[in-house]
C-alpha cells in the first residue's frame, strides 16, 4: 500500500485507506479453490460467439482480433464484430454493408465497426 501511495494522487489513496486490513480479513481460500478446480460459468461458453462460428463454412481459416468489448471474427470473405449480445455487424469487403467484393478484407481497429 505504501507503493501505491506514492503512486496515486491524494485523494484516492486516501480512499484507500484501510483496504489493507479489509483484505487481509478476508478468508478467499474456498472460493479460489472452487473457481480453480471448476471454472467459472462464463469461461465455459459464449452463445453469441458460437452463433457467429456457425455462420462461417467449416472449412474457413478464420482469424480473430478484439477491441474490447467487440471480438471480430473474419475470413476471406467476410467479417463479423460479436459483443456479449450476438453480432453487432456484418461486414463483406468492399460492398458497404452487403455483397461480395473483388478485394481483399481489410481490417481496423474501432470497437463494434468494421469499414472497408
Amino acid at each position: 500500500m505504501d507503493e501505491l501511495t506514492t503512486l496515486l494522487d491524494r485523494p484516492t489513496a486516501m480512499v484507500l485507506e484501510g483496504v489493507e486490513e479489509a483484505l487481509a480479513a478476508l478468508d478467499l481460500t474456498g472460493p479460489v479453490a472452487r473457481a480453480l478446480r471448476s471454472g467459472l460459468p462464463e469461461e465455459l461458453c459464449w452463445p453469441a460467439l458460437e452463433e457467429v462460428l456457425e455462420g462461417f463454412d467449416a472449412h474457413d481459416a478464420l482469424r480473430v482480433t478484439c477491441t474490447w468489448p467487440v471480438l471480430t471474427v473474419y475470413g476471406d470473405d467476410r467479417a463479423v464484430a460479436v459483443d456479449h449480445a450476438g453480432a453487432r455487424v456484418v461486414r463483406l469487403p468492399g460492398t458497404g454493408r452487403r455483397g461480395l467484393a473483388r478485394r481483399p478484407l481489410r481490417r481496423r481497429a474501432v470497437p463494434g465497426q468494421l469499414d472497408d
